[in-house]
């Protein structure tokens, strides 16, 4: 493909979020300097593009395990090429797949950005406590929604198993 670019071609095959990434580029090749870039990410909401070699691959992936966690990820190689290939995994299963084959050419990793965890939230507790409390279940369920963000019908239907 004239003026193709692997790093787009991948995040675009990846099957993450395209809305808004952050190229990274190469990593550093030591391990603790590689710790410290990964660091900095690590909160990033974006979706992560990294190039790395196939001698550091293994590596590179396990040092983005331990700092980013076991988030989506692709590892896309030879883009454009005959021998292209995408694995599309956690990337703790990636790992296993890199580590058990001799992987060649240019390599992108591409990997979902950070998601903050959303406290579980017990609505048909909220909604309790609140009707108990002296509320209307139609304002009960109006509150609840207010302060959680979910669904106004995903609340309601909560509310129906009282």
């Amino acid at each position: 493909l004239p003026g193709a670019s692997a790093m787009l071609l991948a995040l675009v095959i990846s099957g993450l979020s395209t809305e808004k990434f952050v190229f990274e580029g190469f990593l550093p090749t030591k391990k603790n300097e590689r710790i410290r870039e990964l660091e900095k990410v690590k909160g990033e909401s974006r979706t992560l593009i990294f190039y790395e070699s196939p001698h550091r691959i293994v590596e590179s992936l396990e040092a983005m395990l331990f700092v980013l966690g076991d988030r989506k990820a692709s590892l896309s190689r030879e883009l454009t090429k005959k021998f292209e290939e995408t694995i599309r995994a956690k990337i703790s299963e990636i790992i296993e797949i890199a580590s058990t084959r001799e992987l060649k050419g240019e390599m992108v990793v591409v990997i979902e950005g950070y998601v903050k965890e959303e406290e579980d939230i017990d609505i048909k507790e909220m909604l309790t406590n609140l009707i108990l409390d002296g509320m209307t279940k139609k304002d009960a369920i109006k509150l609840v929604v207010e302060k959680t963000g979910l669904p106004k019908n995903s609340v309601y239907s909560e509310s129906l198993k009282l």
